[in-house]
């Protein structure tokens, strides 16, 4: 311990033999390409609805991190015009007594669930103080995952 540079010097070269022997004995053993990815959203082999052409859909849940499918058809769009995906289509149309509002008189509801983004219902208050509508769940009953609702009033547009 007389020369410190001596000492650094041989210190350094066992640190660096240390380090060849992690590489060569255990580091490259325990290598792992895909540390770090996040985990699936959604469990292998589950059902997929897709909201444009269904082909290929199968490789988000196929558990294969090299396999992938896009969407030609964005969400809620493609969604909302197709009866398999939409249980709310048409349903004001189909069961007219499903949807009431609080106009009076009483407006036709169908474009409520007509699956366009460009109709609407326009409901007035009725004499009372606030608006309503109500839109039955479709039976038999069926599991869905969000509701969309679209408002605007007067001096809002």
């Amino acid at each position: 311990m007389d020369n410190p540079a001596r000492w650094a010097g041989q210190c350094g070269k066992v640190l660096l033999l240390l380090l060849l022997l992690l590489v060569l004995c255990g580091g490259a053993a325990a290598w792992d390409a895909d540390a770090g990815l996040p985990a699936a959203l959604v469990p292998v082999g589950a059902a997929v609805r897709a909201s444009s052409a269904q082909a290929g859909a199968a490789s988000v849940v196929d558990g294969d991190l090299a396999t992938f499918w896009q969407s030609d058809a964005f969400f809620p769009t493609g969604h909302v015009i197709r009866a398999d995906a939409n249980s709310f289509l048409q349903l004001c149309s189909k069961t007219p007594s499903a949807c009431t509002s609080s106009s009076s008189p009483a407006v036709n509801m169908s474009a409520a669930t007509d699956g366009s983004f460009l109709t609407g219902v326009g409901l007035t208050a009725g004499g009372a103080t606030n608006v309503w509508a109500v839109v039955e769940l479709p039976t038999p009953a069926t599991t869905f995952f969000g509701v969309g609702l679209r408002c605007t009033t007067p001096g809002t547009g």
